[in-house]
């Protein structure tokens, strides 16, 4: 336990932390919902079902305690306060920069991959670093999640977030594309997908 001017950091403050962040994600795409654009044209239900089970399986494994699946409940490390708090820390920062670039994105958004009516490229704020920002935030999230979970079930939960993540990036990529096939490629060609320089 660490003892600081504001007060007692222990591990329960620790998971207090890390929960407010995945409970401010969620407030805020369930409060900006109603702030898009109508839909001018998305994807087969096929494929958004597909990589919507592959996420769920994998923040299921991540989150759900229940799980008691043999080694996948055992621990990778020893969960420390420091490791804790690094944890909660790595999850804001994926959360916030998510949240920004929602925010950036304004009616543009959509939470499955479809054109809306009077769609915009935005290329701005994160978009000038990344081109798909909210990804990059939730993968950082969820690393947060790993690390302050630090359990054997959150190794494959995270390969299929990731599974996840990218079969819909590339559903998103293959609308922008018809959308705008001038300005995308070109976008494409100078933005890196999920971390800047480098993927």
């Amino acid at each position: 336990m660490i003892v600081s001017a504001g007060g007692v950091l222990n591990m329960e403050s620790a998971n207090r932390a890390f929960g407010l962040a995945w409970i401010t994600f969620l407030l805020v795409w369930i409060a900006a919902v109603g702030f898009s654009k109508p839909q001018a044209r998305t994807t087969s239900a096929v494929n958004r079902i597909v990589y919507s089970m592959i996420l769920l399986a994998g923040f299921l494994l991540i989150f759900d305690r229940r799980i008691q699946i043999g080694w996948l409940r055992t621990p990778i490390w020893h969960t420390t306060l420091a490791v804790a708090f690094t944890g909660a820390a790595v999850t804001w920062a994926g959360v916030l920069f998510a949240i920004w670039a929602r925010f950036t994105l304004g009616s543009n958004w959509s939470g499955q991959p479809m054109v809306k009516v009077n769609h915009e490229l935005v290329v701005k704020g994160p978009y000038r670093l990344v081109r798909h920002p909210i990804y990059t935030g939730l993968f950082f999230a969820g690393l947060g999640s790993v690390i302050l979970v630090g359990r054997w079930c959150v190794v494959p939960g995270i390969i299929l977030v990731f599974i996840g993540l990218m079969m819909k990036m590339a559903q998103e990529e293959r609308l922008m594309t018809e959308t705008f096939p001038a300005a995308y490629p070109d976008y494409r060609g100078r933005v890196k997908a999920l971390i800047p320089f480098v993927f």
